[in-house]
């Protein structure tokens, strides 16, 4: 029989274990052990198993051992540091305790993921749903609300809101973009900006609402765009959300019955006061309503009303009750943290949101515990395999602490040697139109052609580019792209988001950036690569350590590399 040496760094130190002679290898049957810890046959299948059913044949499975005796090296050496007492295992630990757990109490009420909608359900929730178009705004920036109100005042005296957002925002991130935040799709930005994006999939395009308050400043939002999007193009997403509302909508159910069990309800004096904070820590917003593009308010239909001044509310006791449940009560304090920054305002879409969190974050947990879940022999296992994550998580983390940073004469050479990485693509500067349809293209490439009454057409088109992806192939608008003078107009198109038409305003070549504007992310590249390095040392190191308490069995191994075939009959 060939010996292949399994751990490159045991030489002479792994011991070949006794065989088990033909057939189909059992899951409790023995292909390692790392200082006496078991690695099975089992647990080889089960890591396989993650590995797409089409690749799985090509699995080398010296190779995928090795890996599992790495993982066990790499657990035993974060218990031998101590770190299972180390703080943050024991929050991450916790917290994928509380998610293995409420997923096994899920499945006992048959609460699972829902099939896949049929077609006519998705183009009903498509037709309704944000995900049917992207939009493109502008955004100003300010860090104070009492800046706002003499930026409102310019706006609706005139002034253009790009322009105005140059002089006066104080985000980097806006000043680079000269306001134009560019085309997003719903769920595409940050969660901490988030309530941007989300307001301008409701607007009309020329409209102008804020302030908004996010984490870092207020802001003034203009939509300057909206496109449709085709189903085909958000099918995946539109899939999962479809299903996901009906997990909500199961889930709501159980909570309700949980509620129930529980007898949980709102103290309905504690909750007037909570609702009546909450709702007084909205920040006020002001809608413009529609603006010309040569920046002049338009009566809007329906203007904005202004918002009544509400009474000073008395000081939120957080000792005063608001929950009352069958094993006791729990305060205004005690639940104030389960309001998101999410949460609603609307008082009576408050309380439903608020019933939702109480059963989530403490009844699920009374019902986990009644029902002893944690104690379930499949539960234990998820949450060993769980903690084994976690421990080497916090290892490598630790590993990483102890690489210094490159210094920058290291990253300057790291950009010369890897400069294809960092190239800029060719790009096609354009304007681009929405159109109704291709008669209303021509027609708009008539009247500019004309000339009389261009200007007002032009400052109707948004600016944008063109990367090597639309440059590519024989299209119309690849070859319009390619091809068209700069300065010219072309079109009418069509695309999956409609009939557009364009004029182009510069090309330029695919080029190596300054250093400087790629130095932040390069050295990020070169942090992770010696990291990554490091981390290789540091393992082949723990091997190297370990080799005599690393023992394989190379005739299962071969075994179950080459397994054994159907005997004649």
């Amino acid at each position: 029989m060939i010996r292949r040496r399994v751990c490159e760094a045991a030489a002479g130190a792994v011991l070949l274990l006794a065989g088990c002679g033909q057939g189909e290898l059992r899951d409790d049957e023995i292909l390692a052990r790392v200082q006496g810890k078991a690695i099975t046959v089992g647990a080889y299948r089960q890591q396989a198993a993650r590995v797409p059913a089409e690749l799985r044949e090509q699995l080398d499975p010296q190779r995928y051992v090795q890996a599992l005796i790495d993982e066990e090296l790499l657990v035993q050496e974060a218990k031998r540091r101590g770190l299972e007492q180390a703080p943050e295992v024991e929050r991450a630990f916790q917290q994928e305790e509380r998610v293995l757990a409420l997923r096994e109490l899920y499945r006992r009420q048959n609460i699972e993921v829902p099939a896949a909608p049929a077609e006519e359900e998705l183009q009903a929730f498509f037709s309704k749903s944000p995900y049917n178009r992207r939009v493109r705004f502008s955004l100003l920036m300010v860090k104070t609300p009492e800046q706002i109100p003499p930026l409102l005042a310019k706006l609706k005296g005139g002034a253009k809101f790009d322009s105005l957002s140059m002089r006066h925002s104080q985000d980097a991130r806006i000043l680079e973009r000269k306001a134009d935040m560019g085309y997003h799709r719903w769920g595409e930005t940050m969660p901490s900006h988030a309530a941007l994006t989300e307001r301008a999939f409701f607007m009309k395009p020329g409209e102008i609402v804020g302030p908004l308050k996010v984490a870092d400043g207020y802001f003034l939002i203009k939509l300057t765009d909206a496109h449709p999007v085709s189903l085909e193009q958000e099918r995946e997403v539109a899939v999962q959300q479809v299903m996901q509302e009906k997990l909500s909508e199961r889930l709501t159910q159980y909570y309700a019955s949980l509620g129930q069990q529980y007898a949980l309800q709102l103290n309905e004096a504690g909750f007037q006061a909570l609702a009546a904070d909450w709702a007084a820590q909205a920040p006020p917003e002001e809608t413009l309503g529609m603006m010309s593009h040569a920046g002049h308010q338009l009566p809007a239909k329906q203007p904005a009303p202004s918002r009544p001044k509400a009474a000073a509310s008395p000081p939120l006791d957080p000792q005063q009750t608001l929950v009352t449940y069958q094993d006791g009560r729990l305060t205004i304090g005690q639940c104030r943290p389960m309001l998101q920054a999410d949460a609603p305002r609307n008082p009576e879409a408050l309380r439903n949101y608020l019933l939702n969190q109480l059963c989530r974050q403490m009844l699920a947990p009374l019902e986990i515990g009644r029902l002893e879940l944690l104690k379930t022999p499949t539960l234990q296992e998820g949450l060993e395999k769980t903690k084994r994550r976690v421990l080497i998580r916090q290892l490598q983390s630790q590993i990483a602490a102890q690489v210094s940073q490159p210094n920058a004469n290291a990253v300057r050479i790291y950009f010369e040697e890897h400069k294809d990485h960092y190239t800029l693509p060719a790009q096609v500067e354009v304007r681009r139109m929405s159109v109704a349809d291709a008669q209303e293209g021509q027609q708009v490439l008539q009247r500019l052609q004309a000339g009389p009454d261009s200007l007002s057409l032009v400052m109707q088109f948004v600016s944008l580019s063109y990367g090597p992806s639309a440059l590519q192939g024989d299209s119309k608008v690849a070859r319009a792209l390619q091809e068209g003078a700069v300065g010219s107009f072309q079109g009418p198109f069509y695309s999956d988001t409609g009939f557009f038409v364009l004029q182009i305003l510069g090309r330029h070549p695919a080029q190596v950036p300054q250093f400087e504007t790629v130095q932040e992310q390069v050295n990020a590249d070169l942090a992770q690569e010696q990291g990554n390095l490091f981390f290789q040392e540091f393992l082949k190191d723990l091997r190297n350590r370990n080799a005599q308490q690393i023992q394989i069995n190379q005739e299962n191994l071969q075994r179950l590399a080459k397994p054994a075939k159907e005997s004649p009959a």
